[in-house]
């Protein structure tokens, strides 16, 4: 079962009036009966360029990080990181502590993601 953390939950656009960039609900098992939920993103690794068609130009690597999307006109790539994000760690007793920190960060606790928080913070048998 460790194999399956860290686990993507969901995603969802995020913006300012200046930007726009994709989020993403990270699930990590950190101890037995420890979990935390972190909001990650990929980093900026370079501007995108484009050709005579509007086609961007992506290198397969950049320093030799993989290339994973263009987004507001930047290379994103690398491992997803929690660098900027919020997290919150919980357990079985906080659990919905954890579903309102979802929710006061802007995501939907669906029945799914409920069932994987819960699975995150079971004790090993």
């Amino acid at each position: 079962m460790e194999g399956k953390y860290p686990k993507i939950l969901s995603s969802q656009e995020s913006s300012t009036m200046a930007s726009t960039w994709t989020e993403y609900l990270r699930l990590n098992k950190e101890a037995d009966g420890i979990a935390v939920l972190e909001i990650c993103q990929y980093q900026v690794l370079a501007e995108a360029h484009f050709d005579d068609q509007g086609h961007p130009i992506l290198p397969p690597n950049i320093d030799p990080k993989d290339v994973v999307q263009i987004e507001d006109g930047y290379i994103c790539g690398g491992t997803l990181t929690s660098e900027y994000g919020a997290s919150f760690q919980f357990t079985r007793q906080t659990i919905s502590d954890a579903v309102d920190w979802l929710k006061d960060n802007g995501w939907e606790c669906s029945t799914e993601m409920l069932a994987d928080l819960n699975e995150a913070v079971e004790a090993a048998t």
